[in-house]
């Protein structure tokens, strides 16, 4: 959850956040910079401003999405089947597109025990599409070039271990 304290500003009017008002207030889940919902990542709004966005609704929909799966009875590895139980040990894609008829749409908060990243089929493919992303822009912010950096290393020490 955000960090909420009295005086905040609310991200929308701007204007003083008190205690006894209602709030929504949201954890950092949009990591690409480029999305139009980054801006309710890691925010505290009015209630009554929050309600009155016209993105509210994909907010708070797409908000329960990665809630829903970043729970760990949902963190399933994409190469072994098997549930990642060590919060340690897990790397997520996150939210890559909200493009449905994007490639990289179907591998939506994917999980992987960290050392398994590089047996995944797909590792290839999708650390193309992602330097890609980067390149055109359509990926911005660090949390994204975390992602595309890390598929890159995996990249790397699979060919460097063959």
């Amino acid at each position: 959850m955000a960090i909420f304290a009295e005086g905040m500003t609310c991200r929308i009017c701007e204007r003083p956040l008190m205690n006894g008002q209602s709030v929504r207030a949201f954890s950092p889940f949009v990591a690409n910079e480029a999305d139009s919902l980054s801006f309710f990542s890691d925010a505290v709004f009015h209630e009554e401003c929050f309600c009155r966005h016209p993105l509210s609704g994909d907010a708070e929909s797409r908000y329960k999405i990665v809630l829903d799966r970043y729970k760990p009875a949902n963190r399933v590895c994409a190469v072994c089947n098997q549930l990642i139980s060590d919060p340690d040990n897990v790397f997520s894609l996150g939210h890559l597109t909200s493009d449905e008829t994007h490639a990289l749409h179907r591998y939506n908060y994917a999980h992987f025990h960290r050392p398994w990243i590089g047996q995944w089929p797909q590792l290839a493919q999708v650390a193309e599409f992602a330097a890609a992303q980067m390149e055109s822009g359509a990926w911005r912010g660090s949390g994204m070039q975390i992602t595309a950096d890390a598929l890159r290393t995996a990249m790397i020490d699979r060919e460097t271990s063959q």
